[in-house]
């Protein structure tokens, strides 16, 4: 026997704005007359979005409990297995983007530099509690996080006709952080130490603080006919 009850407060019509620009650059009357500048344009990108997957936990919950005797018959009792938490808000995800296409010599050569900023806040977790209390654990908005990074990538034309030849270049860096972390959290060496992205040449950069370490990873790959592809060393 099990019984539920939602008395979480919940917000009628949450709002996640977003909005995205472009600019044709070659199109403008200073540029119309670059005759090798085939494309050149500019694109900005900012929103939100939202999460509420914690499915039913942010309900209160009770369960059959254990049998005692009242009178002359055995009665069932129920306890409280979960508890709610009625300051639960959304997990929100906040972006932005910013990118530059470009195109050179009939699109002969063409390219684009992508840069992002992310912030997640709010993250849906579970909070420990005292051990007094008769739940161990309570859904709450625990933490944010922050991920920073650019893209690069370039692509030539180099030969046409029966015998062809294409070059792509790709160099991206990522670094993500802990803006506020849940201090239950206890992280798996591999967490603290590898970031791995395989199939690509790497060079990892450390930086160390007195309170917290940041660690960025830099990796490029040339592909020219062959990929070669090495994964980094543990350290």
């Amino acid at each position: 026997m099990t019984a539920l009850r939602n008395s979480v407060k919940t917000t009628n019509g949450v709002f996640f704005p977003s909005g995205a620009f472009a600019w044709k650059m070659q199109n403008e009357n200073f540029l119309k007359d670059v005759d090798w500048l085939s494309e050149l344009k500019l694109r900005v990108s900012f929103g939100q979005t939202g999460n509420s997957n914690i499915g039913g936990n942010a309900y209160e919950y009770y369960e059959a409990g254990n049998q005692y005797v009242f009178g002359d018959a055995v009665q069932t009792g129920s306890i409280k297995s979960q508890l709610e938490n009625p300051d639960l808000k959304w997990e929100t995800t906040t972006e932005l983007n910013v990118g530059l296409d470009f195109g050179f010599l009939n699109n002969r050569i063409t390219g684009s530099f992508e840069y992002f900023h992310k912030v997640v806040s709010d993250l849906l977790a579970f909070r420990k509690l005292n051990s007094l209390m008769e739940v161990s654990t309570i859904a709450d908005n625990i933490g944010a996080t922050q991920s920073t990074g650019y893209e690069f990538s370039l692509n030539t034309v180099n030969l046409t006709g029966p015998f062809k030849w294409n070059t792509t270049l790709n160099i991206s860096s990522y670094n993500d952080r802990w803006k506020e972390r849940n201090p239950d959290v206890v992280l798996a060496p591999y967490e603290k130490r590898r970031c791995t992205y395989p199939g690509y040449l790497w060079m990892r950069i450390r930086r160390y603080s007195a309170n917290r370490r940041n660690s960025s990873c830099l990796h490029a790959r040339f592909i020219a006919g062959t990929n070669e592809s090495k994964r980094p060393e543990r350290v």
